[in-house]
Order: structure tokens, then sequence, then C-alpha cells
């Protein structure tokens, strides 16, 4: 037996294909036999809102669901960004932005998703809060 799957999405991705997808298998009756993902993800940037309390860098993550491979690649206008293509990105405040940006790329589709972030720099404090102990 083999099975052939036709995505209506550019989003959506099919990962993870077992062998009834991938060349064919031999499948007993009531056997249950794993098949694969197909998902069309959604993706997150945490924290929904980064607020710079000082120069130091923010650490950005991409939160995919349902958890696919694929690819990464952040943008911010507001100054310097590191790692821009993986999960997560440090951002610094040079110029500053409103928003970061994340776009994520399902391994398998040909459609991208992206994800924005809110960004500030807080005038009421020079320094970062401190974290309890």
């Amino acid at each position: 037996m083999r099975l052939a799957v036709t995505l209506g999405s550019e989003y959506a991705a099919f990962q993870d294909a077992g062998a009834v997808f991938s060349g064919g298998a031999a499948l007993k009756g009531g056997t249950a036999t794993a098949c694969g993902l197909i998902a069309q993800p959604v993706v997150a940037v945490t924290p929904r809102r980064v607020c710079f309390h000082s120069d130091a860098p923010k650490t950005v993550y991409a939160a995919v669901s349902p958890e696919m491979d694929g690819s990464f690649q952040w943008s911010w206008g507001g100054g310097p960004v590191s790692s821009s293509t993986g999960r997560h990105a440090n951002i610094s405040w040079g110029a500053g932005a409103s928003e970061v940006a994340v776009t994520f790329t399902a391994a398998g589709a040909s459609g991208s998703r992206s994800a924005y972030g809110e960004v500030t720099r807080c005038a009421r404090a020079d320094e970062e809060p401190e974290t309890p102990a």
C-alpha cells in the first residue's frame, strides 16, 4: 500500500512521514501505524512585550505549536540582533523600534508564518529591575 498527501495550505507541512507515505509499506489489519505529522503551525514571540530598562540585550523566543522542524528569521529594526536565524534571538537597543518580528517556515511548507512582539524602553529607570532572590 502507498498513500499520497496533498496539502491545501501553503503554511501546512507534512513531517516525519511513515513508511506508508515514503515508499510503501505492508499494513496489517487492526495494527496502529504512525504515519507522520500534518500541521499548519501557529507562531508567537515570547515574551509578548519586551521592555528595555538599560542597554543590556534582551532575549526573545519563537514559540511554534505544534512543535515542528523549520527555519526562523528574526527582524528587529531598533538595533543589533544576534542569532537571527534560530529559535531565539538577542536584541539590543539602538535607535529603538516598536516591534520585533520572527518568520517561521515549516520544513516542507511553501509559505511562512510571522509573529510580532512589542518592544519599549522605559523612561522611568536606567537600570534593569532587581531579580528577587
